[in-house]
């Protein structure tokens, strides 16, 4: 009689399946038994690939029958307690177990449906390498995560990355697990270089959970992005020390520990698991030669289902489930929300647990050691001194703001200056970023200074978080002889962080300082802080005590850059890092809603309720006239969510008589809540105004040309108006160009005093921007009287001059593929520029039509396509052959049959000197449109000419297409042999 095994086992061992468990039994492996095997991997991969999971059923069926050839698989499945099976692969695996170990395992189903679903008996499944050995014991009786999502910018790179909804995925995990069961530490940076600086830290994590992007790249694929790291195989998508993208192996990955070994990697990125059989191993199979556990998705995966399953996940594994049963129970309760809506949990099927060495026990355990967390203090200590008098946002509602939250995270690592600024325009979010900032530097305990600063209730704020045995001697020292002398803020400070605080290090936020600020007036570069109260002797002697912080750092958040001058004169703000926020684009408002959706009435944030929200027309104009300020769009849609629809109307309504309205002090006497006109008397927009020199506001009104979405009469602007574009900053130099245009005396002085106060956002942290980018804040543009029609023309022709050299490839006449070149095709409309609007409305084609390719980017594509050649036709300039051929497809492709025609009709006979390629390309286009409405004859005298150029010109590619349509054509009239001969 064999052994009972209490877990059900499949392992290959030469020509033999070893089943083992309930029962014992063997099944042959034969050349059928391979193809079956390929047949289900295969039909998996389809499925996967393309989203029809009609097949899946059938495929766990047929492998359970497989198993029950002999039937053991009927001996296990009425085994009681969890269904247990675990898939053995040697180190290394032969081929054979190559295979077997990338069946789709997950999907075995009897009669009545998916083992998955049961929730009587859980089926946990789990994946093997090497010889099972003792798991390596639990210390602690809670668990320690460290989360690292990465978001790289893409430009540059030629890569299309998508926004992931890591916020989401973060709070879902918080919210779902006890919060003395589990703490998380997050590395903001995204990569894996500082990763590893984390790992090697006081903490040990039991979880190390990254969410980013993942691939498996083909040779020739990987070598043209070689320079980000990209090789063959598996690859992670990280950033890279300054936020770029930076691929990243399984060996580079497993590198980042050392022998501080998490228990378990969630690579929460698509594709982490995915095998076909092959001896290219995944990432996850790669990765669990180095830790204990390793968990990865098996395709592509929805962001709701990773962030689902993860919510239930981290709830079992914080319950000492080990991962496999937490994995299980996570996978039946997504299958679940998939069974009740097929539009979500469709990925139930995805998840694989992959155990090595050590690997395959719980993470925690009852017995052991509790250890002392201090979750989300920065945000607490915000809401304590705040006494929610300007709440902050949530961890739940937090969105957006990875890249600042970065350069302050960046400027402290780096520790070369004294402190950071966070600046910009009211309510863009800087406190609320400010504490996240602290929960990201949980061994640094945050002081929070607000609406008082004066030296003594500063230096009380700091001796508060004095160890208490030395908080008495502190303030004796020092207290009465500040109260002599401000200036002696400095020293005291200085020797509370060198002696009190060395180790017990402290995060001081001065938060709201514009509060402390003078009024900004004309003539002011940047705004001083005031000298009553003391204010200004202690911001200037907080700036030179953290000039010896040890590890200590300081942060200012305020609406205005500012000055801090010293009884020397020295401005000692300048020796400041600034980081200037800036509104949300289109991607960041909508996360924003969802995380609102889901604190408020978290039953109803599904993606099919958050979707229908998205396109409730009360809420798109919420959206709209919120303009990118996460306040405002609070403000606003609060009221949604709650069902007050007629306050919310009334809001919006506030908020566009402002937008739309010239006497800007006059706006609060439309207004229609409390809330609404707290916010006007908040945002303080006629005192902006009252702020600007003649030049500083003829400045604001030049740069009001960009971004301001108003296209000559001739564009169809409504195919262009739902386009998510946001803001598009322009270099620098463009912003004083235009200003200088104007006959402003000092353009450069005047746009970065606009900068400092926040009417004008600075990007500079844009890779692939070239430099600063400026944009005037949308809630700005009313400050000052709006463009003419003749100011506008004049402006946009200086524009396109300089945005031409600070846009287009040194070497040629190519706008970038992004949205830049829809604003640069947008300006050289309104200028009048024929030949730099058809090939800017040809790169506006690449970005639109053939990255984005969304019916509405389509529409867009071919509005500004006409719009730049019906001007070439206007001004006598020939029309862009390239460019009216790809109009063409366009067309064809969203059934514009009038533009189609229009098309047509554009440059029917050659012109001299024209490009023959170009043009044989845009006949075989128009060929392939006669030939759809049934002129065949026409058709063909379009396609053997183009072949006929196509020869003479050596295209051989595009004359074999070419001839393979005329094949075509002729097939379809029944002139096969003659479409042979061909």
């Amino acid at each position: 009689m064999g052994v009972v095994w209490m877990v059900g086992l499949v392992h290959v061992i030469g020509s033999r399946v070893r089943l083992a468990g309930t029962s014992e039994a063997e099944l042959a492996v034969t050349d059928e038994i391979r193809l079956r095997w390929k047949s289900w991997i295969d039909g998996y991969r389809y499925a996967v690939g393309s989203g029809r999971p009609d097949g899946l059923l059938a495929i766990g069926q047929e492998m359970l029958r497989w198993l029950d050839s002999t039937g053991w698989a009927a001996h296990w499945l009425a085994h009681p307690g969890a269904r247990e099976l675990e898939i053995v692969g040697d180190s290394p695996e032969t081929a054979d177990q190559q295979r077997v170990l990338a069946l789709p395992w997950e999907l075995l189903a009897t009669g009545q449906g998916f083992l998955a679903a049961d929730g009587v008996q859980p089926f946990v499944v789990w994946r093997r390498i090497g010889r099972q050995c003792a798991p390596v014991p639990a210390e602690h009786c809670d668990l320690s995560v460290l989360f690292m999502a990465a978001s790289p910018d893409a430009a540059g790179s030629g890569l299309r990355i998508s926004d992931l909804d890591y916020e989401a995925e973060e709070a879902a995990i918080l919210a779902a697990s006890r919060p003395t069961a589990l703490n998380m530490a997050v590395e903001e940076s995204g990569c894996v270089e500082f990763l590893r600086d984390r790992l090697s830290g006081e903490e040990l994590f039991e979880v190390l959970h990254l969410s980013c992007h993942g691939t498996v790249l083909k040779p020739d694929e990987a070598a043209p992005l070689s320079r980000f790291g990209a090789q063959p195989g598996p690859a992670l998508v990280l950033e890279s020390a300054v936020g770029a993208v930076e691929f990243v192996s399984p060996a580079d990955l497993a590198g980042a520990w050392a022998d501080r070994v998490p228990g378990l990697v969630f690579l929460s990125a698509c594709r982490t698991a995915e095998a076909d059989g092959s001896a290219v191993e995944s990432f996850a199979r790669a990765l669990v030669r180095a830790v204990p556990a390793v968990l990865g998705w098996d395709g592509s995966v929805y962001d709701h289902d990773a962030i689902a399953f993860s919510s239930s996940l981290y709830d079992g594994l914080s319950r000492f489930e080990p991962p496999a049963f937490a994995a299980a129970v996570a996978r039946r309760e997504l299958l679940r929300k998939h069974l009740a809506d097929p539009a979500s949990g469709a990925h139930w099927h995805l998840a694989r647990v992959w155990v090595g060495a050590g690997g395959g026990g719980p993470l925690c355990v009852r017995t052991g050691e509790r250890r002392r967390f201090a979750r989300n203090a920065g945000v607490q200590a915000f809401l304590d001194v705040k006494n929610q008098r300007v709440p902050v946002a949530s961890p739940e509602e937090f969105v957006g703001r990875r890249r600042e939250l970065q350069q302050v995270l960046r400027a402290f690592r780096a520790d070369s200056a004294p402190g950071v600024v966070i600046h910009g325009m009211g309510n863009l979010g800087k406190s609320s970023l400010a504490a996240r900032i602290a929960s990201r530097l949980p061994d640094l305990r945050t002081v929070v200074i607000v609406d008082d600063y004066d030296p003594l209730a500063v230096f009380d704020r700091i001796v508060a978080a004095v160890p208490a045995d030395s908080r008495r001697d502190v303030s004796e020292k020092w207290r009465q002889r500040i109260a002599g002398d401000d200036e002696l803020l400095a020293d005291a400070v200085e020797d509370i962080l060198d002696n009190a605080l060395r180790s017990h290090p402290i995060l001081l936020v001065v938060d709201d300082l514009e509060q402390a600020l003078e009024i900004p007036s004309p003539g002011q570069q940047l705004v001083p802080v005031r000298q009553d109260h003391g204010w200004r002797s202690a911001i200037v002697s907080l700036i030179r005590a953290f000039g010896e912080r040890g590890r200590s750092r300081l942060l200012f958040t305020t609406r205005y850059d500012f000055e801090a001058l010293d009884s020397r004169g020295r401005d000692l703000a300048s020796r400041l890092v600034r980081v200037a926020l800036t509104p949300f684009n289109a991607r960041q408002q909508d996360k924003q809603l969802h995380a609102a959706l889901l604190a408020r009435r978290p039953a109803d944030a599904t993606m099919r309720a958050v979707a229908a929200l998205t396109c409730d027309e009360v809420t798109a104009r919420a959206m709209a006239a919120a303009r990118g300020n996460p306040g405002l769009q609070n403000l606003l849609t609060t009221r949604i969510l709650t069902g007050e629809i007629d306050a919310a109307v009334a809001a919006i309504e506030s908020i566009e008589a402002y937008v739309h309205c010239e006497d800007t002090a006059g706006v609060t006497d439309q207004v229609s809540s409390n809330s609404t006109v707290d916010f006007f008397r908040r945002m303080a927009f006629e005192r902006y105004r009252q702020a600007l020199t003649d030049d500083e506001a003829e400045a604001l009104r030049t740069l009001l040309l960009i971004g301001s979405g108003a296209w000559p009469a001739e564009v169809d602007a409504a195919a262009l108006e739902r386009l998510p574009l946001g803001e598009i900053p322009v270099p620098l130099s463009v912003a004083q160009a235009l200003a200088a245009r104007a006959g402003v005396s000092d353009p450069g002085r005047a746009v970065q005093r606009l900068v400092s106060l926040g009417l004008v956002d600075s990007y500079s942290d844009r890779i692939g921007l070239g430099g600063e980018g400026v944009a005037v804040n949308p809630l700005a543009r009313p400050l000052v009287e709006q463009l003419g029609a003749q100011d506008t023309v004049l402006l946009a022709e200086a524009a396109m001059t300089h945005l031409a050299s600070a846009w287009c490839h040194p070497s040629s006449t190519r706008w970038p593929v992004d949205a830049r070149s829809l604003e640069a095709t947008r300006l050289a409309l309104l200028a009048g520029d024929a030949a730099r609007s058809q090939s800017a409305a040809l790169a506006t084609v690449n970005y639109l039509f053939d990255n984005l390719g969304t019916a509405v980017a389509a529409c867009a594509a071919l509005a500004v396509s006409v719009a730049a050649l019906d001007l070439a036709l206007r001004t006598g300039v020939a029309p862009d052959l390239i460019l009216l051929r790809r109009a063409s497809e366009i067309a064809t492709r969203i059934g514009d049959a009038e533009a189609r025609r229009h098309l047509n009709e554009i440059s029917q006979e050659p012109g001299p000197g024209e490009d023959l390629g170009a043009r044989a390309g845009l006949d075989a286009t128009r060929a392939d449109d006669l030939a759809t409405r049934g002129k065949v004859d026409s058709a063909m005298a379009l396609l053997r000419g183009a072949s006929t150029t196509f020869e003479q010109i050596g295209d051989t590619r595009s004359r074999a297409v070419t001839m393979g349509k005329i094949a075509d054509i002729l097939t379809q009239q029944g002139q096969v042999v003659e479409a042979l001969r061909i």
